[in-house]
């Protein structure tokens, strides 16, 4: 039951054009009961409301905090992903400069491998060239020998 002294309201300075009205207004948690004779000293009262728009209010401040921080960590999030495309970019980058080097370098070792191969054949062609000139020197040293032998023999004469 409200107090007594509700029955002892002036109600003459009431605004005729608004009916006489109690709000209560309930808080996170809060609750309203009400028994028999609860209103027993308010019968000026016209318009009674129960009103829980603390605890909307409570929740809307929370849901707002809460959307906030997602606001925040969204944008870290943002940031973070503006990183990453930059390092991605710069790693596509790497790459293709990569293989632009690969193909430097697999240029570099065909012509490698030609100039080996003439090489070889360089080689080959002076093998036999050595061969033909031991032949030689061999006739050379055979032909020495029978000058020094006709020599030995023109001298004996």
């Amino acid at each position: 039951m409200f107090s007594t002294t509700f029955a002892n309201i002036n109600t003459g300075s009431f605004d005729p054009n608004y009916p006489a009205s109690l709000t209560v207004d309930c808080e996170p948690g809060g609750g309203v009961y009400m028994y028999t004779g609860a209103f027993a000293d308010m019968s000026h009262v016209q318009h009674f409301k129960v009103s829980f728009f603390s605890y909307l209010v409570s929740i809307s401040s929370y849901l707002v905090n809460i959307s906030s921080y997602l606001v925040s960590i969204s944008s870290y999030l943002v940031s973070i992903s503006s990183y990453l495309v930059s390092i991605s970019s710069y790693l596509v980058s790497i790459s293709s400069c990569l293989v632009n080097i690969s193909s430097y370098l697999v240029s570099i070792s065909s012509y490698l491998v030609s100039i080996s191969s003439y090489l070889v054949s360089i080689s080959s062609y002076l093998v036999s060239i050595s061969s033909y000139l031991v032949n030689i020197s061999s006739y050379l040293v055979s032909i020495s020998s029978y000058l020094v032998s006709i020599s030995s023999y023109l001298e004996r004469i």
